[in-house]
């Protein structure tokens, strides 16, 4: 069954027999599992709602990620330039807070709840880096965005993220933005920073969890003591959301199980 083929009759069918069961498709992430690198970080699971990319090749990496026993997915929800394929919008003609095109906004919504049918909770990650039309939009251009997603798309997320490397590129608009979303709705707010970084998800009071990045090709014993101190250091729930390129792999599997060890409260690459 293709993505364009799911047939809204089945997804209602799908979402009240998962809140009938008490396994609802949204809110809280309890057993956090993503992926979101394969293949030495040549598939990326965030640029699954691109509409540049095809509806096979978007299926193929939700089951991959589900056959690896993720219980979610990070997908962007903007992005101009990170990865391939590029852009994600939701926009006509790509203009970044302007006209919504009910086409595209469609087709991003079914593949969001083809994640969904397949088991996996959607963490929307808002802002990509290498965007920079985006990242340097106007503030209200930007809380327009916000407000777009939040009305189109919240009912289907379990968990926000700012964006990728936020103090990058955006660091000064990290906490109006993260309160801005925070009045919108009541899902829990993430926020990923450099390699390293934690003292912004810590004093930022909308932000909920620290997405950590360690770097890559970390010993396990590394990533176990890294995350013990982050989480201690940053006093809200770290998931360990960057250390390896090959969410399969065994290295991975083995960086994902110290960091829970380690105290991690969700893994983003394997597990």
């Amino acid at each position: 069954m293709t993505v364009r083929n799911i047939g809204w009759l089945m997804i209602v069918l799908a979402l009240v027999a998962a809140f009938l069961c008490g396994c609802g498709t949204t809110g809280d992430i309890t057993n956090h599992r993503a992926s979101f690198l394969f293949d030495n970080a040549l598939t990326r699971t965030m640029n699954g709602l691109s509409y540049n990319m095809s509806d096979d090749r978007f299926e193929g990496i939700v089951k991959r990620c589900a056959v690896n026993g993720d219980t979610a997915i990070y997908l962007y929800f903007s992005n101009q330039g990170d990865g391939t394929p590029v852009p994600t919008s939701f926009y006509e003609n790509d203009k970044f807070g302007g006209e919504i095109d009910d086409h595209r906004l469609k087709d991003m919504q079914e593949r969001v709840q083809f994640c969904q049918l397949n088991g996996l909770r959607v963490v929307a990650w808002l802002f990509a880096d290498d965007s920079s039309k985006i990242s340097k939009a106007p503030l209200e251009v930007q809380q327009k965005y916000i407000d777009d997603v939040v009305r189109e798309f919240d009912r289907y997320i379990s968990e926000y993220v700012l964006g990728l490397e936020m103090d990058e590129h955006m660091k000064s608009r990290m906490e109006p933005l993260a309160v801005f979303l925070d009045s919108k709705t009541a899902k829990k707010i993430g926020l990923h920073l450099r390699p390293g970084r934690w003292t912004y998800s810590r004093d930022i009071e909308a932000v909920d969890h620290h997405y950590h990045q360690f770097g890559f090709n970390k010993p396990a014993s590394f990533i176990e003591s890294e995350t013990a101190k982050i989480k201690a250091l940053v006093g809200k729930p770290v998931i360990a959301a960057e250390y390896d390129l090959n969410s399969d792999s065994p290295a991975a599997k083995a960086r994902g199980a110290a960091a829970i060890n380690g105290g991690a409260a969700g893994t983003g690459n394997g597990r």
